[in-house]
């Protein structure tokens, strides 16, 4: 019998909803929990709310704020080279490992995602095995977990292969993996990497699904902050993928990421009971139903 996986609702799929609308998607999908970014929060900040008021209406509406994701400026040489440098100085990667930190200790948050998004010819994995252990040690301190995400859009941190070195060999207790099926399709990596990685080093598992490659008028970029589909909807191996997972015992938080103009131009509720009835429909064809 496998035990049901703990259920997010991530950014990605409500990422132009207010803080309350994400707390109604969140309800009406049915999940346990919902991720925050920075910039989320200091937009709540500017418009008048504090951390205790979030983590009221979180409480209020038995959800629970458990990650920030994502920070980007970990590494000694972070600069990205095929970003607008107007996105990365004032929005989602703007901020430094210490306001980031300050912001999970407010929200009394369990756990950090940490990207790269600097060009893979600037830095080596030594380094930023170094510089992902010199984080952990920091997060350490407050109990936060720090999960490494792997994203294959010419950055430093490209496969599952770069981000299980960094994360095996910099041999921190309170690291991870973040684990997105988009990420792990484009990226080439395969199911035999990922069999050889113990199941507790999979912090969490983002759902989606897409098409076999991404169409020609389209750019990687589109095709992951625009294009993604609901698990059932596309052509990637999804239940090939979520199998292996389950066999390795890394299904212990789960939910659905759709980066989607579909979804940027649904309702709250909506969104919430799509990404619900998907994921209840991709665990029970695994095998893995609500108790």
């Amino acid at each position: 019998m496998n035990p049901y996986p703990e259920t997010t609702m991530w950014a990605g799929n409500v990422r132009r909803l207010s803080f309350a609308q994400q707390i109604e998607a969140t309800v009406a999908a049915g999940f346990d929990t919902l991720t925050v970014t920075p910039l989320q929060y200091t937009q709540a900040l500017a418009a008048g709310m504090s951390s205790a008021d979030l983590l009221a209406m979180a409480s209020d509406s038995g959800i629970k704020l458990t990650q920030l994701d994502p920070l980007a400026r970990w590494s000694e040489r972070w600069q990205p080279q095929n970003i607008d440098p107007a996105i990365f100085s004032i929005g989602y990667f703007a901020f430094a490992v210490e306001d980031f930190l300050s912001i999970a200790r407010a929200l009394r948050l369990e756990s950090i995602t940490a990207i790269s998004i600097a060009p893979p010819e600037v830095t080596s994995v030594e380094q930023l095995t170094e510089d992902f252990a010199r984080l952990c040690d920091l997060a350490a301190d407050d109990g936060i977990r720090c999960d490494l995400e792997f994203i294959p859009l010419d950055w430093s941190i490209p496969d599952l292969d770069t981000a299980w070195r960094i994360v095996r060999d910099a041999d921190r207790s309170n690291s991870g993996i973040a684990f997105d099926v988009w990420h792990f399709c484009r990226s080439g990596s395969s199911l035999e990497t990922l069999r050889t990685i113990p199941g507790n080093k999979i912090s969490y598992v983002q759902l989606c699904d897409g098409s076999a490659r991404v169409p020609a008028h389209r750019s990687l970029f589109q095709d992951c902050l625009e294009d993604r589909r609901l698990p059932g909807e596309g052509d990637l191996p999804v239940h090939d993928i979520l199998a292996v997972l389950k066999d390795i015992n890394g299904l212990s938080r789960v939910g659905p990421e759709i980066f989607s103009r579909k979804f940027d131009s649904m309702s709250a509720k909506d969104i919430g009971r799509a990404c619900g009835q998907s994921l209840a429909t991709t665990l029970e064809q695994l095998g893995v139903t609500r108790g």
